[in-house]
C-alpha cells in the first residue's frame, strides 16, 4: 500500500506554522488526508499494530501501518489518526516511557 503523500515531519510542522501549503499535502482547514510521516534518515513514522500501541520511526517502507489521516483543526494545529482509528498523542507530554518516566 503506497501513501498518497510523503512528507518530512519537519517540514510538516513548519508548513503548520508558517500557513504555507507545500504541494498541497497538508490539508485545508477542516479537510483530511492521508499521509506518510518520512524522517531526514529516510524512515517512516509507524503505529505498531495500526494503533493502540507505540508510535516510532523504524519503517524501511511506508505500508498501512505507516499511514495516518491528517486532519487539519485550525490554522495550525492537525491532528494525526492510525489506520485502526486512534489519534496520535504524546503520552506523558511525550518522551517517556508507559510509566511516565523519563528515558
Amino acid at each position: 500500500m503506497k501513501c498518497a503523500r510523503c512528507f518530512s515531519f519537519l517540514i510538516a510542522s513548519s508548513l503548520l506554522a508558517t500557513g504555507v501549503v507545500f504541494g498541497q499535502i497538508v490539508p485545508e482547514v477542516g479537510q483530511s488526508r492521508k499521509v506518510c510521516l518520512q524522517t531526514w534518515m529516510g524512515t517512516f513514522v509507524v503505529a505498531e499494530g495500526g494503533g493502540g500501541d507505540l508510535v516510532l520511526a523504524n519503517r524501511a517502507q511506508a505500508g498501512e501501518w505507516e499511514t495516518f489521516e491528517m486532519t487539519r483543526i485550525g490554522a495550525d494545529h492537525a491532528s494525526l489518526r492510525a489506520a485502526k482509528g486512534q489519534l496520535v498523542c504524546a503520552e506523558y507530554g511525550g518522551g517517556g516511557n508507559r510509566r511516565g518516566e523519563s528515558k
